[in-house]
């Protein structure tokens, strides 16, 4: 925002604190190259969460809150969007803001300030994430970010680092609400925020802490350190600060709300509202919709068995492998929560088996899958202890022998 926007605004206190607050201003923003809009994108500015989302309507000036931070703020900057030539579109906005482009490598989309450096890349494909391993930056921008994985999200989140001990350093998720299934990692990533069905929700701003268990995200209290499996961890913080078009005034005033009323109706509940409930549109060749898997998480309940039977269960064994073994079973259409057991606790046939005797009820049928190779062993103790299972494999075959048949 323009120096004399801040101004006009602050005119609208009393003469004397207005005097005060005019001039405190003008001394602490004469340098910055950069100033944040009051409001929203101020307290997004001046947020002490490590991950910071700040997002909702679109025009709530999301892109220029990375780009002022990495300006005003950062030693070591990246800024990203997922298409590669929807990235280069970010330096044309810096050379606005700063009146130049002195200092600018096209060649590696990097920009020398001094002691500043900002970095613009894209991030196209799952496997690009690779490129940023072991490059640290101390501010990392997710431009629309539910356009990015969550796997690429938190690999290149795991260099946000500096080895200057004053240097403060953070992620920002700058984004509109998902409109793909691709992008609904971040309602549960930031769910005491945007989860409407959260048992613990947050307010904007609020702080809340997380770190990871057993390969799951965990609220914790605090930053810690937490012991956590015998080892002091420390946990990071999260939060979210919705962005309004109205708190834009560089666009507000320009009629874009007009452009956005005119979107089609789930887009504009996405884009002009900021509602992170919207209807998500599937991939072309999506099998099952999201809405159906949404609608069935919605309709489960911890107790839905009422009594049934079990009719089903389903084993995918670890064999000591990094993964989880994990255990499903079905009570006719009520399906329980995923029992899962690290790798390493199930490394062997007969402890997994186990987990099998120890959680199955009325001779349900047991499906292992033997695909990965983890499974033979698991089979053998099965059969051990009178429980003849059927293996993935086995149908596999079956269905190959039923198409030959066709």
């Amino acid at each position: 925002m323009l120096l004399d926007e801040l101004v006009a605004r602050l005119t609208q206190l009393p003469e004397k604190s207005r005097t005060e607050a005019i001039d405190l201003a003008v001394k602490s923003t004469a340098k910055m190259a950069w100033v944040p809009n009051p409001g929203p994108q101020t307290q997004a500015f001046v947020c002490e969460a490590d991950e910071l989302f700040y997002g909702g309507e679109a025009g709530g000036g999301k892109t220029d809150l990375g780009i002022g931070l990495a300006l005003t703020e950062h030693k070591r900057s990246l800024l990203l969007r997922r298409i590669n030539k929807d990235a280069v579109k970010i330096k044309p906005r810096i050379e606005e803001i700063l009146g130049h482009d002195n200092g600018y490598n096209g060649q590696l989309q990097r920009w020398r300030l001094d002691e500043r450096q900002i970095d613009i890349a894209g991030c196209e494909q799952e496997s690009d994430k690779q490129r940023f391993k072991g490059d640290p930056h101390d501010l990392i921008v997710f431009d629309e970010g539910t356009d990015f994985l969550e796997s690429q999200y938190r690999f290149i989140i795991g260099w946000n680092r500096s080895t200057d001990p004053k240097q403060r350093c953070r992620v920002i998720v700058a984004s509109n609400p998902p409109t793909t299934a691709e992008g609904l990692w971040v309602v549960k990533y930031w769910g005491p925020w945007l989860d409407k069905t959260h048992p613990n929700p947050a307010k904007p701003g609020e702080l809340r802490w997380f770190t990871t268990v057993a390969g799951e995200d965990r609220e914790v209290d605090g930053p810690g350190p937490h012991i956590i499996d015998g080892e002091a961890v420390y946990a990071r913080s999260r939060t979210f600060i919705r962005a309004t078009l109205s708190d834009n005034p560089d666009l507000a005033r320009t009629g874009y709300s007009s452009v956005l009323a005119g979107l089609p109706a789930e887009l504009r509940r996405a884009y002009r509202d900021g509602d992170f409930s919207v209807g998500i549109r599937d991939a072309d060749f999506q099998v099952i919709p999201t809405g159906w898997v949404l609608a069935a998480k919605a309709r489960w309940k911890p107790d839905g068995a009422h009594g049934l039977s079990m009719t089903a269960m389903a084993l995918d064994p670890a064999g000591g492998g990094r993964d989880s073994a994990e255990l499903a079973r079905r009570h006719g259409g009520w399906y329980a929560e995923l029992i899962s057991a690290k790798g390493q606790e199930t490394a062997d046939g007969s402890t997994t088996a186990a987990m099998v005797v120890r959680y199955r009820l009325d001779g349900a049928p047991v499906i292992v899958d033997v695909g990965g190779g983890y499974g033979g062993g698991v089979t053998v103790r099965l059969k051990d202890n009178g429980i003849e299972p059927v293996s993935s494999l086995d149908h596999g075959n079956r269905l190959k022998r039923r198409r030959t048949a066709r």
